[in-house]
């Protein structure tokens, strides 16, 4: 069984994760958005039970390309319940029953796993289930400034439950262990006696053989360390090598070299592997003494840095190749693989480029602001320290490239604004031409239909004026439509004429989020917005639309 950290795997790639599911994967977890998108993929993986909510957060749990739990968040944190956000709770838990022969286990998000014990009503709906759980699988995601108060009660909770805790915590905050017993972190940290600990700042895995025998709630959870540590049987506490730093390239290439010597247990070979330890260890010394762009603690060794010296301390009483392979156990990446600070920084340096380009065009803007901020923001990418390897420059330059779009491409040049919903179905079929003495609407199946049309009936002007308004490409709008999860379009153009003469006009794009239809255009300065107001007011009567309050 795999368990990812809450927040890790977005549902849009949860199929590529179960195809490589081997038994069983609790997959973090992803806020559930509004329309069919998300729904299609449960669909996908078998769900045939009711989707979650929208505004919900749950933890998928997939078995042999199926999805078979979906597990929703009863508690808000504070971000989750602020302006940042605003999580829709779950009201129900129970544990997952058996996969592919595991015994039944129980899924907590860490806010869950840390309140059942404060919160009555949480308290009564988990410990109710909880007898039916021989473990607890707790992806977490916590802010760095939760702490080592929060690791020392994540620690202290193994005590109330009385069963192992695979706990998966972000990188950020740290904490990823597999808890059984009252065992400090540092204790934990022994690798191999222990299966390992991942703290603040480190991108890693841990693999053990976890005993699941004894039965929670009779034999519970022994206090003493040793007898803890009986039940774990460590097998790796990896951590991702980054191929795109020259520093652990180096390193790559030595474990490639190693491993024909880790696969042979031959004592010619076994010879060569321990020759080349003690000749090379200057080759995985410098590979733990790295920091990469992920920073510890000040003076705090990451786990690399604590197996490898210990690898190098203990090398002489070591005599398998076997005995040495959990020391080297790695996740090497592809040397174009760009940790999430790098792609970030060269996101940044390419989206300052194209606003650089914008600036210059029409002069003074909002997004001069924001455009402040970018280069200091990209500098980690344009002047890498560590030092990079040549295909990560390249990833790096291909990033920026990439937004290199011209802006006509684009069409929208503001925020996109939802004019209006439509609670019943629509037909396509009804809708034709409307016009009046002051307004004509036309509605299409494709983007450029009532644009065109309208141009047909009217000399609509290009430029000059009021009536130049043309808020967005429709087609951009059902682009961003399309991201957002609705499945089928119509498109409207409305006019204001004075007698033959246009005053003004606008696009309008309708898409369907499963059974509710909602209108969009672009948002529009105070301004606009007054010249515009009247042909809002008469697409709304004209349809059977509510207005509401613009939210996007």
């Amino acid at each position: 069984m795999a368990v990812f950290p809450e927040y890790a795997i977005p549902w849009d790639v949860l199929r590529d994760v179960a195809t490589e599911a081997g038994e069983a994967v609790v997959a973090g977890s992803h806020a559930v958005e509004r329309g069919n998108s998300s729904r299609k993929v449960y669909a996908d993986l078998g769900w045939g039970a009711n989707s979650p909510a929208p505004g919900s957060a749950v933890v998928p749990v997939l078995h042999h390309n199926r999805l078979v739990a979906l597990q929703p968040k009863l508690t808000a944190s504070m971000w989750e319940s602020s302006e940042f956000g605003n999580l829709r709770v779950g009201t129900g838990w129970a544990p997952v029953s058996s996969v592919g022969g595991l015994l039944r286990f129980g899924v907590l998000l860490g806010s869950d796993f840390l309140r059942v014990g404060d919160e009555p009503v949480l308290g009564a709906l988990v410990n109710r289930a909880l007898p039916d759980c021989r473990f607890l699988a707790v992806p977490s995601f916590q802010f760095p400034d939760a702490g080592e108060d929060f690791l020392a009660r994540v620690r202290e909770e193994v005590g109330r439950y009385q069963r192992p805790i695979f706990y998966a915590g972000s990188p950020a905050a740290g904490g990823t262990a597999i808890l059984v017993g009252h065992t400090d972190s540092v204790r934990l940290q022994e690798f191999p006696r222990q299966a390992g600990y991942l703290a603040a700042g480190e991108e890693g895995v841990i693999v053990a053989d976890v005993d699941l025998g004894s039965v929670p709630g009779q034999e519970g959870i022994s206090n003493n360390p040793d007898t803890a540590t009986a039940r774990v049987r460590p097998v790796a506490l990896a951590s991702l090598v980054y191929r795109g730093y020259e520093a652990l390239e180096d390193y790559a290439r030595f474990l490639d070299e190693l491993a024909p010597l880790l696969g042979d247990e031959s004592a010619v070979m076994t010879d060569r592997l321990f020759e080349r330890l003690e000749e090379d260890s200057a080759r995985y010394r410098n590979a733990g003494a790295f920091r990469g762009p992920i920073q510890m603690q000040p003076g705090e060794m990451s786990a690399r840095e604590r197996r490898l010296r210990r690898l190098e301390k203990t090398l002489p009483s070591l005599n398998t190749a076997d005995e040495v392979l959990p020391y080297l156990a790695e996740v090497i990446l592809p040397a174009d693989v760009l940790p999430l600070p790098l792609l970030r920084s060269a996101l940044a340096r390419g989206a300052a480029q194209v606003l650089e380009s914008w600036l210059l065009e029409e002069g003074g803007s909002a997004l001069g602001e924001v455009y402040r901020r970018l280069p200091s923001a990209g500098r980690a990418s344009e002047l890498p320290d560590p030092p990079l390897t040549d295909p990560a420059k390249r990833a790096i330059a291909n990033v920026v490239q990439r937004l290199q779009v011209p802006r006509e491409a684009v069409g929208v040049t503001g925020n996109v604004e939802l004019v209006a919903e439509v609670p019943e179905p629509i037909d396509p079929s009804l809708l034709r031409e409307d016009r009046t003495d002051e307004f004509a609407v036309h509605f299409g199946l494709e983007p450029d239909v009532p644009e065109r049309t309208l141009r047909e009936l009217f000399p609509l002007p290009r430029s000059g004026g009021v009536s130049e308004i043309v808020p967005a490409a429709s087609q951009t709008l059902q682009l961003l439509m399309q991201a957002d999860g609705a499945e089928q379009f119509l498109f409207a153009g409305v006019v204001r004429v004075s007698g033959d003469a246009p005053s003004t006009h606008a696009l309008y794009t309708l898409g369907r989020f499963g059974p509710t239809w909602e209108c969009w255009r672009e948002r529009l300065t105070d301004d606009d917005r007054e010249l515009l107001t009247d042909l809002d007011e008469h697409l709304l009567a004209w349809m059977p639309m509510q207005k509401k309050k613009p939210n996007k």
